[in-house]
């Protein structure tokens, strides 16, 4: 093992061990409680600890503690007998995921997921940045973790790490939105329940909806048909009969009636695109002219 020096801080206990080393930052999402080790550390340039709100949008949503993390080399985690689950999304880097399955790196574009009460170690020589999330036990989760830890590419990393630093960002504020912070718990919610799901369980209605909940969950026709497993003349046969429209066309309107009730909400332009599932401010502007035959300002406007 490397020199004490080496390390920022060590954490050890019967059932777990951490050593963070020093090149090393973290962004709590949320407040930590009172017996936790983080509470002794005041805010710096390397870790950010929120205060408590009037209610947590994330742990409503099963979430129990999460954050956005830059590990450094040589970083160390161990834990045995969690009651909760952990999943872990890497935007750069990778991490080793030691378990009952072996040793396995994650890379970037990837997610990890550990069941309740087991036994795993998370170890990396490079370093890896991304998001991770404490989630509480349920069916869907035990079923999906039954054989052991999960690891596979993520569908909607880009989701969700634009919803966690989105969400970092309204906490930072001193006068923070509770509807936003809502509006990007629930884009997490739902994006890592797709992420873990098996698609063979997902029925069409189910889809449409989800979709009609949060429009941003998919990209295009092809990844809507993906989750379902079948083709996109079989999506868009099922969509005309239970719909009377084609999916593009749905997909539109549903991603327009979450646009308008953001409108009505006074959100910025750039924040209502991404949540609704465009790239960027300008093609959903272009987009939402096209449909209303008004700009998103005009809009607004009448509303006000």
């Amino acid at each position: 093992m490397a020199k004490e020096n080496t390390y920022l801080w060590k954490r050890s206990a019967d059932d777990f061990l951490q050593c963070w080393s020093k090149d090393s930052s973290e962004a709590f999402l949320q407040s930590q409680p009172d017996s936790s080790f983080f509470t002794e550390i005041k805010n710096s340039k390397i870790i950010y600890k929120p205060e408590s709100l009037l209610y947590d949008p994330l742990a409503i949503r099963g979430i129990l503690n999460s954050g956005i993390v830059k590990v450094g080399k040589l970083h160390y985690q161990e834990r045995i007998g969690a009651d909760f689950c952990q999943l872990g999304y890497v935007t750069k880097g990778s991490v080793y995921l030691k378990s009952s399955l072996g040793d396995n790196r994650i890379t970037a574009g990837m997610l990890f997921c550990t069941p309740v009460k087991s036994h795993y170690v998370l170890h990396t020589e490079e370093g890896w940045e991304g998001a991770w999330f404490h989630l509480k036990n349920n069916a869907f989760l035990s079923n999906r973790l039954k054989h052991g830890c999960l690891f596979k590419t993520s569908e909607y990393l880009s989701q969700i790490y634009f919803a966690a630093a989105r969400y970092l960002g309204e906490l930072r504020k001193e006068n923070r939105s509770y509807e936003l912070l809502d509006v990007y718990a629930e884009l997490i919610e739902i994006c890592i329940r797709r992420d873990i799901a098996k698609t063979e369980n997902k029925t069409f209605m189910t889809l449409i909806a989800e979709i009609k909940r949060n429009p941003a969950i998919f990209s295009s026709a092809g990844a809507a048909a993906e989750e379902l497993g079948i083709s996109r003349y079989d999506l868009d046969k099922r969509c005309i009969k239970y719909m009377g429209i084609g999916f593009a066309k749905f997909l539109l309107s549903a991603r327009m009636d979450m646009a308008r009730k953001y409108l009505f909400k006074k959100y910025t332009l750039d924040n209502i695109a991404k949540a609704v599932g465009f790239a960027d401010a300008f093609t959903f502007s272009k987009a939402f002219k096209t449909y209303h035959k008004c700009t998103p300002m005009n809009f607004r406007e009448v509303d006000m």
